[in-house]
């Protein structure tokens, strides 16, 4: 049967259906646009939790005896690597980016890529300033430039890392380093400090009893 036209319905429904219409599309809408942020967000927390499982698998691979990680756990860690990359291309603005900033930065660490450790770092800082990843990032980038022998640059990280976050718990192992970086460049003041410093705060802690051994 053909529909008629608009302009001869009768006069008292024009002002309702049109009005019905509207409602049930905005509804419609609504209920898509709902379901497109849920599908996204599922998709994005899932990329967030495989990058998260894999690294967690690397780091609970027991160390080989020179305590470098084995071949397995490197190519665990470039899965994680991986995994987070795919994450930040995907979700560039996502609130949890900075987790997979951070995911890559601990796994280049760990297979002593420290200066890619340091670059992801700097890319971090410079993306999201603010972070409430930063003291992590900063303390991942320090041991980086430690690790990779860097002693200048390495005891520049350490004292501003000290500086900034003199309440960390990673002080003692900041104040060891900073000790031993300064040994190197042949500032023995200062690095005897770092060791007082360090005996004075944290008698129990690991890193005094290697500053003893490495540095006294």
């Amino acid at each position: 049967m053909r529909q008629p036209e608009l302009n001869k319905l009768p006069r008292r429904r024009p002002a309702v259906v049109p009005a019905l219409a509207a409602v049930v599309l905005a509804g419609l809408l609504a209920g898509l646009v709902a379901g497109l942020l849920a599908g996204g967000g599922c998709a994005y927390y899932n990329m967030l939790y495989n990058a998260k499982a894999k690294y967690k698998d690397a780091e609970e691979m027991p160390e080989q005896r020179d305590g470098t990680v084995s071949r397995q756990q490197a190519d665990t860690y470039r899965s994680a690597i991986e995994k987070s990359r795919a994450m930040i291309a995907k979700y560039p603005d996502s609130r949890h980016v900075d987790d997979a900033y951070m995911i890559v930065a601990r796994s280049q660490y760990a297979i002593r890529e420290y200066e890619n450790a340091i670059e992801t770092v700097d890319t971090l800082l410079v993306k999201l300033p603010r972070t409430d990843q930063k003291e992590q990032a900063l303390y991942v980038q320090a041991r980086s430039w430690s690790a990779w022998e860097m002693e200048v640059e390495a005891l520049a990280a350490l004292e501003s890392f000290m500086e900034e976050y003199h309440k960390s718990d990673h002080m003692d192992e900041m104040l060891y380093l900073a000790a031993k970086n300064a040994m190197k460049l042949g500032q023995e003041d200062k690095a005897a400090s770092y060791v007082a410093r360090l005996r004075d705060k944290y008698r129990g802690s690991d890193f005094r009893l290697d500053a003893d051994m490495d540095i006294a």
